[in-house]
């Protein structure tokens, strides 16, 4: 291989143009600025990738959009409005993307170090760009998602518990958020308040946010569902529900609502109201079954026809209007005494004494006294009729509480207990002619 050295001389009268030289010497081109090889033949020389600096040009780098050679040769480079590419990413302004469509744009740490962002997060659909985005999170951490497309198929937000990422399709439109638990295990949502209360708070506005319109008598407010699936799908209808509904149309100063409870009989998969809380009717029952002890401060009213409540054990310190109360074999009735269509029914057990009151007693059972009976008369009221009965194992007297011998039937005020018989019962019944006592009589007659 030959050596060149470099040497100079000057040819005032040669034009580069036709300037063939010598082959393997290298000449300058004054006019373009560069250095040039001659190879004995070629007019003019070949370029070499090496240009001298000057006002246009450094090196092999030469003055245009972007770059920059001032009169000293400093170099600036200038991107802005320009596009930047290098391997598969652009950048255009303050724009990232990929050069090749629909190529992945992947952000990627190394090794176990975190991608941040900095600053307000915005993500926008590529169908619309430009649009609000659908995605937002402020400065104060406020999380924005926005989801105007409604899909019977999924969630506006899905949380996916399994391994797989697979949901059941919610079927209905307008779920917001659907959750779904690992497999086999329970799904829960914790609400934990710290100082105060958890709610679960549910509003609606009928007409829409521009112009909103007050809720109407009938509304439903809030519905609380359940279903599951039947073997087939997970329908779409529930199979309980509770629902807080409107009463009357909403104002400022009248809000009246109810709760309601509904339920599937076995063998249906019709919802029926079972229960329904109200604050002018109280709580109506379409049947009710007391395993245990049932306390009510109030009235229980309900009809012959329907069955109204089932109580193992009752404690009732209001009235109780029905039109039949059945006690089975079992039971005892305890209270003081069953009101019915304006007068009373009530049972009294050992003692001696029959405490009788006119208008609110109407028939009074008082069995195996421990003594001769001892009647006591009280609130007379005119037309007022009490029928005691008294039934005994061991034969007793009986004082009738009446005013005089007169107001007997017996032509006494009483009967000695030599006159009855063990295991008999005696009826006494009393008629009220005016109100008072002495107008007051008793038919006496034994079983």
């Amino acid at each position: 291989m030959s050596v060149y050295e470099f040497f100079t001389s000057r040819n005032n009268g040669a034009n580069v143009a036709t300037f063939v030289g010598q082959a393997g010497r290298l000449f300058y081109d004054g006019a373009n600025g560069v250095i040039k090889l001659s190879d004995g033949t070629t007019p003019g020389g070949t370029f070499i990738p090496y240009n001298i600096a000057s006002t246009s040009t450094i090196g092999g780098i030469k003055a245009g959009p972007g770059a920059n050679v001032a009169a000293d040769g400093t170099l600036t480079i200038d991107t802005a409005g320009l596009p930047l590419s290098f391997g598969n990413l652009i950048a255009v302004d303050n724009t990232l993307s990929t050069v090749n469509p629909n190529a992945d744009l992947i952000l990627a740490s190394n090794g176990t170090g975190n991608v941040e962002l900095v600053g307000n997060i915005q993500f926008h659909t590529t169908v619309s760009p430009t649009s609000d985005p659908f995605f937002t999170a402020g400065s104060d951490g406020a999380i924005t998602i926005l989801v105007p497309a409604t899909n019977p198929l999924e969630g506006a937000v899905k949380i996916v518990g399994s391994t797989t990422g697979r949901v059941s399709p919610p079927l209905n439109t307008g779920v917001m958020l659907q959750l779904t638990g690992n497999n086999d295990d329970a799904s829960r949502f914790y609400n934990d308040a710290i100082g105060s209360f958890a709610a679960f708070v549910g509003r609606r506005i009928n007409g829409n946010l521009s112009v909103p319109t007050a809720i109407q008598a009938g509304n439903e407010i809030i519905r609380i569902s359940s279903t599951g699936y039947d073997g087939n799908s997970v329908p779409g209808a529930g199979t309980g529900r509770i629902v807080y509904q409107a009463k009357e149309n909403y104002t400022t100063t009248a809000r009246g609502t109810n709760v309601s409870i509904w339920s599937t009989a076995i063998g249906s998969t019709v919802l029926t109201k079972t229960a329904t809380f109200d604050v002018e009717s109280g709580v109506t029952l379409t049947k009710a079954t007391v395993q245990g002890n049932l306390t009510v401060g109030g009235s229980i009213v309900g009809n012959a026809v329907a069955t109204v409540a089932t109580l193992g054990s009752a404690t009732i310190t209001g009235n109780v209007s029905a039109g039949n109360i059945l006690i089975d074999n079992n039971g005892t009735l305890t209270t003081p005494r069953v009101i019915y269509t304006g007068t009373g029914v009530r049972a009294i057990q050992d003692g001696i004494y029959a405490n009788l009151q006119f208008g609110v007693d109407s028939i009074v059972h008082q069995f195996n006294p421990s003594g001769d009976v001892v009647v006591n008369l009280n609130s007379y009221a005119a037309g007022a009729q009490i029928t005691l009965i008294i039934s005994m194992d061991t034969r007793r007297g009986i004082n009738y509480g009446v005013a005089a011998a007169r107001n007997s039937t017996t032509g006494a005020v009483s009967i000695n207990s030599v006159a009855l018989s063990d295991n008999q019962c005696v009826q006494l019944t009393y008629t009220c002619i005016d109100g008072t006592a002495a107008n007051t009589y008793v038919a006496v007659s034994r079983v």
